[in-house]
């Protein structure tokens, strides 16, 4: 900020997180919803920006904060590859009323389309403004969608009760392996990679724990019934997004085969149908 002001920027986008809300929202979320500090790092730190950015309006700068949703499509790590990748690993499915929550999915073409109105209209300024996309899915049609889209085999039903017992069973295995690593991080790597059966062990674990959600992810994020909502940044803005989920996933697929992340070969170059994408060990480098 300081930067900004001192080179006689103007107008500055900051893009903050709808995480900023906390993980205990539901219902409709407009930006007058507190902004907690709540214990996470990631939320915390970027409440405080917010802060930081909003407060420079009293020098001269021009601020604009975007609280945008979910941002999957190509270059997404978090929402895209490695959703892909649990997808891949024919360990993940649907996790009935774990995954009934609402995915809040914004496309980044659309992101990007915010941050250009933001720049241009004056009346963004000094504004926190929500940013979702246009579709009202839950996790588990996300994984059911994006996994028809990857052309693999439909997705089965995972009971409630295995999931949490799973999800808590990983935690430990994670917790403990996260403890070992930190003590022994070189002797380990040594062992990872002279190869043999202790590295395909870590290895294993490591594609178990990856192809299991969390148990934040399990009764937090895909269970949170929170619809952020981004009507102020429709009228402020004239924010319309275009994308549609299925539209966002067919461009994901295309650019994951492209880039042949997660074991994807390129579609072929003629007519017939690509072949599905090939499900790689999860351990692979991103």
């Amino acid at each position: 900020v300081n930067a900004a002001i001192d080179a006689g920027v103007e107008r500055f986008v900051y893009l903050s997180s709808a995480e900023v809300y906390g993980p205990n929202v539901a219902g409709e979320v407009r930006e007058s919803s507190d902004t907690p500090q709540a214990g996470n790092p990631y939320a915390d730190a970027k409440v405080q920006a917010e802060q930081l950015c909003l407060a420079a309006a009293q020098r001269g700068l021009l601020p604009v904060v975007l609280r945008p949703s979910i941002i999957y499509g190509p270059g997404s790590a978090s929402w895209t590859v490695n959703i892909a990748k649990r997808l891949l690993s024919g360990a993940w499915g649907r996790f009935e009323e774990f995954g009934d929550g609402l995915a809040n999915l914004v496309y980044i073409d659309d992101l990007a389309e915010a941050i250009l109105l933001s720049l241009a209209e004056p009346a963004a300024r000094g504004k926190a403004l929500n940013i979702n996309g246009p579709d009202r899915v839950t996790w588990n049609e996300y994984f059911e969608r994006f996994n028809a889209a990857l052309g693999l085999p439909p997705l089965k039903s995972i009971a409630p009760a295995r999931s949490r017992a799973r999800t808590l069973l990983m935690d430990q295995v994670g917790r403990a392996t996260d403890l070992v690593r930190d003590h022994f991080e070189d002797r380990l790597m040594d062992i990872y990679l002279r190869g043999g059966w202790m590295s395909r062990l870590m290895k294993r674990i490591k594609g178990k724990l990856d192809a299991t959600p969390s148990s934040s992810e399990l009764t937090g994020l895909y269970s949170r019934e929170a619809r952020y909502d981004d009507s102020l940044a429709r009228r402020t803005l004239g924010y319309h997004p275009r994308v549609s989920l299925d539209q966002g996933l067919a461009a994901s697929v295309a650019w994951l085969r492209h880039q042949q992340l997660a074991g994807a070969e390129p579609p072929c170059s003629d007519d017939k149908a690509a072949a599905p994408l090939e499900s790689p060990p999860l351990e692979a480098p991103v």
